[in-house]
């Protein structure tokens, strides 16, 4: 108990309680891209109506272009894939498994089907919206569809289109026609992923630069053409522009001809943004594809990028007190640090990767400057964060370096097989005994106290939930380690955080635990902290005022946040709330500074959310006796 000492006048005795604070459930905005820009989603079809682009692609992500230059993203209220759009003179509608509509391009309306069903191509017949996928759909409006379950192609339909009296499908086993969605005829056997009507034939594409034609949807010609050497590409896509052909292939290229035999290469990507779909309306093609890619040309021959950021896989983002570190490697193997104070504008540098060439997975920054961990007992520092150089390396069959952290005046690292490394400065290591053989995947500094998790959790163990306890290793000085008490259920530890009150890990995913959570205050004695029924998360930060953690949710279904505000005030568990918005993107690792939260993912994929803090419960006078005189007043 602490005491004050009264010497005032009298007054009404007091004690500070506890009371809880409204139910003030944690706001936060709509996640918005700061890597790749516009989107880091894969683009997967574009059409072009009333002097706009639309593009549809993976995970809900509709944009939009007045010229194909200038990008909006539009809500499209999904977070399921779009796999084709269609504009039919008054309105654009998208399909997948949540078809949806717009007259505006602006404003998008979308429902799941009803019976649930999966569409792949959509066409415009004059009376009507036709699509294919698991189920044939049609529509009047592109909002209600009626729905049968048709003699499919083997394989499926991707790609879709009508000459006014039957329709030509795609497929991965050849060319199909229909006359009226019910019933499919094989015509022209191959591996084909599109197919178009350009108004005197069908026009056929696929792999091997697979190119047939057909004037009438029965008797088809296979095209010889001027395609380089073999290697050849597969033609992912055509468009017809009243004048010739524009195609794009599997290898991120777009390539234009008059008559289908000879081609002339226009573009290719040289990274991991490469088109695969091409459009063409009002004079300007567009292409578009993987993590985002967005191209376009006025003249067929001057081609122009519109993504923008980074395309590295990132492993782990960190909040340093003032700047957010991200690390991760890219597409040429190169090891990626990003810094950024406000989670939107980076700066990128690149640490060495060692020999063996090692991957980064973790980032710190202390008082003597950065150090980043991975593969092989690879350790790079930088004084100023942007020249790099390795400080310690192992052969590639050394222990991976999977979290560091700094605190308590130096750096720690922990990895597989029990290894732990402590630095004052970044660039002398030294090794200590941590009493276990256990892989560790995460490693914090309290304040008072280093405290390592982690774990085994092998094939067997998950198939036949063998118990296991989670691993937990706390230190006063990163030299001696001593192992704590954790709950007797399997389950390694994947991640850690500290609130300032308690540190809450997190149980493998995949395990049999009951639990998907731990939480202890000392690191020494640990309790489940949520109920069995209660979702598994990938990653988990503190906020400043709650927690924040991200799953997939099946009933979203949807990457989705999930927060949580006094943790400790029920030892049996806390509930958690689910965030309103969805997460774009499958994400690896969340960081917040206080007020933002960014969450880092593969292909670049960098977001970031602004969230309104909620009210913090209060301490309230009450009266608890009579006047007091004097003497002491008791704080509970």
């Amino acid at each position: 108990m602490q005491t004050l000492k009264s010497s005032c006048a009298p007054v009404v005795a007091l004690a500070l309680a506890l009371l809880p604070a409204p139910a003030n459930a944690q706001v936060c905005t709509t996640w918005e891209w700061a890597s790749p820009l516009p989107t880091g989603n894969d683009i997967l079809a574009i059409a072009y109506g009333d002097g706009i682009f639309a593009a549809v692609g993976s995970r809900g992500t509709i944009l939009t272009s007045p010229d194909g230059e200038t990008w909006t993203f539009r809500d499209s209220g999904t977070w399921n894939d779009f796999r084709d759009i269609v504009w039919n003179g008054e309105r654009f509608v998208a399909v997948g498994r949540s078809p949806a509509v717009s007259t505006d391009g602006i404003a998008w309306v979308s429902q799941p089907l009803d019976p649930a069903g999966y569409l792949a191509a959509v066409v415009w017949t004059g009376r009507q919206f036709v699509a294919v996928g698991d189920v044939f759909a049609y529509s009047r409006d592109g909002r209600s569809w009626a729905t049968t379950a048709p003699v499919m192609p083997w394989g499926g339909i991707v790609a879709l289109a009508w000459d006014g009296h039957q329709f030509a499908g795609a497929t991965g086993s050849g060319v199909f026609t229909s006359p009226d969605g019910g019933f499919w005829t094989l015509r022209e056997p191959g591996k084909f992923d599109d197919v178009i009507w350009t108004g005197e034939q069908f026009v056929a594409a696929g792999a091997l630069g697979t190119i047939a034609t057909s004037p009438d949807g029965a008797t088809w010609t296979q095209v010889v053409h001027d395609f380089w050497a073999p290697p050849l590409p597969a033609i992912t896509s055509l468009a017809w522009t009243g004048q010739g052909y524009a195609g794009a292939t599997s290898y991120g290229e777009v390539l234009l001809s008059k008559d289908l035999k000879n081609w002339q290469r226009v573009f290719r990507s040289s990274t991991p943004q490469a088109p695969h779909r091409v459009a063409w309306g009002e004079g300007t093609f567009v292409a578009t594809g993987s993590l985002g890619a967005l191209v376009s040309s006025n003249d067929g021959t001057t081609w122009r990028s519109h993504s923008s950021g980074l395309t590295a896989d990132f492993n782990r983002v960190r909040w340093m007190g003032s700047e957010y570190l991200v690390v991760g490697r890219d597409e040429t193997g190169k090891n990626v640090v990003a810094t950024s104070s406000d989670g939107r504008v980076w700066s990128v540098s690149y640490p060495p990767a060692g020999v063996p060439p090692a991957e980064m997975l973790d980032v710190a920054r202390g008082a003597p400057g950065y150090v980043a961990v991975g593969a092989s007992a690879t350790i790079a520092f930088s004084a100023d964060g942007s020249t790099w150089q390795i400080v310690a390396s192992g052969p590639s069959n050394a222990p991976r370096l999977n979290s560091v952290t700094w605190g308590g005046g130096r750096f720690v690292a922990v990895g597989s097989s029990g290894t732990v490394l402590a630095s004052w400065d970044g660039e002398e290591w030294m090794a200590s005994d941590s009493g276990t053989a256990r892989d560790l995947a995460d490693v914090v500094w309290t304040g008072t106290q280093y405290v390592a998790v982690g774990g085994v959790q092998d094939a067997a163990s998950v198939e036949f939930c063998i118990p296991s306890r989670p691993t937990v290793l706390t230190s006063l000085n990163a030299s001696e380690w001593t192992l704590g008490e954790t709950p007797g259920y399997g389950g390694a530890l994947t991640a850690l955080s500290w609130t300032g009150r308690e540190l809450v890990a997190l149980v493998q995913d995949d395990s049999c635990s009951e639990w998907s959570s731990i939480s202890s205050p000392d690191g020494v004695q640990w309790t489940p902290q949520q109920a069995p029924d209660w979702p598994r998360f990938d990653a988990i930060t503190w906020c400043g005022t709650f927690l924040a953690a991200v799953r997939w949710d099946n009933s979203a279904p949807a990457f989705m946040m999930y927060t949580v505000q006094n943790l400790w005030v029920n030892s049996g568990g806390v509930a958690w709330t689910r965030s309103p918005s969805w997460i774009p993107a499958v994400v690896s690792s969340i960081a917040s500074d206080g007020r933002n939260i960014v969450a880092v993912g593969r292909g670049g994929t960098i977001l970031r959310t602004e969230c309104a803090m909620p009210r913090v419960p209060r301490r309230r006078l009450r009266p608890i006796g009579p006047p007091h005189s004097g003497g002491a007043i008791a704080i509970p």
